[in-house]
């Protein structure tokens, strides 16, 4: 009968069950409010990192020759545009014109990238080569868009999750003025 009653006395105890819950709700707690940090970063990295893009293409497409020396410019102070992120240490720009041609798929005439640490490959290919353009993005003979492509490869913040795989963001504008010429 004793380990009857003594069962049900500490059955009936709650003096070590606040201590007991809060060791088990804290580290729930602060591994889900870690997750929701991290993926406010990511999201508010995307937009940014978009941003970018839309900015460099912007520059590219401004003019109807493109200016080498405001590229360059704008390409040494993406990181400014990106803050608050590290752009400078895990971020690269690569800018494009892409012609389109008769009797061939659209060309890749002009193509630069900053001096950022990375050497990322443009997903858009190489001078010279076919373009991958977006689908349904269909250029005339002759006609000309500016691409910008943005890699970014956000760290965590804290160390604790896991690292992501990298922002890729573009953005493909049509010159404003006319078709864009490439300065020889």
């Amino acid at each position: 009968m004793l380990p009857f009653r003594l069962a049900s006395r500490l059955a009936r105890s709650t003096s070590g069950s606040t201590v007991v819950e809060a060791a088990i709700a804290t580290p729930l707690m602060l591994m889900l409010t870690i997750g929701i940090v991290e993926t406010a970063r990511y999201l508010y990295a995307n937009m940014t990192m978009q941003s970018v893009a839309a900015g460099a293409a912007g520059e590219l497409a401004r003019d109807a020759e493109v200016d080498v020396v405001r590229v360059a410019d704008f390409l040494l102070g993406a990181g400014q545009l990106a803050a608050p992120f590290a752009f400078e240490a895990d971020g690269q720009v690569v800018l494009s014109v892409v012609q389109g041609r008769t009797d061939a798929p659209a060309e890749i005439v002009w193509q630069v990238r900053d001096t950022g640490p990375g050497q990322a490959a443009s997903r858009i290919g190489a001078v010279g080569g076919q373009a991958s353009l977006p689908a349904g993005l269909a250029l005339s003979a002759g006609e000309t868009v500016a691409v910008a492509e943005v890699f970014y490869a956000l760290q965590p913040l804290l160390g604790v999750t896991p690292s992501f795989n990298g922002i890729y963001k573009t953005a493909v504008l049509r010159p404003r003025v006319g078709e864009l010429s490439i300065p020889q």
